[in-house]
């Protein structure tokens, strides 16, 4: 036995007349170990450098080897990823392309870098209102972009930002604070600790922010865009010799198009 645990386990094993695995040589431990912190089986030369020296010390010496990858952060995120539910598209029925690599790839740093994970938060769900706030901080508050997005048509902008907030609002309950807040968006429950309105209380923050991130785009001023791109490309698609003869010969098509 090495530690306290192992007599917990020891004991049970003799209850049920079973008797410890033999003790996993250096290798296999090895093995392990970089499977768990980096998603990946170890290099072979690695390996051999670090049995070739072998000490009471070389455990420690394998977990701050693989400590110090990029494998590791890139392992740590896929957890992060799916609890901030990551996708590089929009999703609802067009689901078309969206780039938020750059917000997967701040996460990836931060775990390198060791963030503490108190700042690790803060910056994700309020980076931007900090006090003279850099520009990886403002990047990190990527986290709150994560939700699904519509892209159409005649849909009312009003519910969908309301469903926006509503699912930014249940990530924080879920995924940061480990309770279901959405269990109260409807109404009180007896015994649970989040009311309604607390729960619209936590749904307030996020709804402000966003009023703030769309006003310098009015939705007449997006519908009136979307309608001339959509104009570009048809004239794009249907006569594409004219097209580039147009640009080439007459720079006044553009400025017309978009005026």
């Amino acid at each position: 036995m090495q530690n306290e645990i192992d007599g917990f386990v020891l004991a049970k094993l003799e209850e049920n007349n079973l008797k410890p695995s033999p003790k996993a040589n250096t290798e296999t431990l090895i093995r392990r170990i970089s499977l768990d912190l980096t998603g990946l089986p170890p290099e072979r030369e690695i390996v051999q450098r670090l049995v070739a020296n072998p000490s009471e010390k070389v455990l420690e010496k394998v977990i701050d080897e693989f400590l110090s990858t990029p494998a590791y952060g890139e392992r740590m995120t896929q957890a992060w990823l799916d609890l901030a539910r990551y996708a590089d598209s929009h999703g609802y029925q067009d689901d078309s392309y969206r780039s938020m690599w750059p917000w997967r790839d701040w996460v990836i740093h931060a775990f390198n870098e060791n963030l503490p994970y108190d700042e690790f938060l803060t910056w994700q769900l309020a980076g931007d209102l900090l006090p003279g706030a850099s520009k990886e901080q403002i990047l990190a508050t990527g986290f709150n972009r994560n939700h699904p997005i519509t892209q159409e048509g005649g849909v009312i902008q009003e519910e969908y930002r309301t469903n926006y907030v509503l699912d930014r609002t249940n990530t924080l309950g879920k995924g940061i604070l480990g309770i279901t807040l959405e269990c109260a968006r409807c109404h009180d429950h007896k015994y649970d600790p989040i009311s309604q309105k607390d729960y619209f209380g936590i749904f307030s923050f996020s709804i402000k922010s966003l009023r703030r991130a769309y006003k310098w785009m009015p939705y007449k001023l997006l519908t009136k865009s979307f309608l001339r791109i959509r104009l570009l490309f048809r004239f794009l698609i249907r006569r594409p010799k004219m097209f580039y003869l147009s640009l080439i010969l007459n720079k006044e098509v553009m400025s017309r198009l978009w005026s």
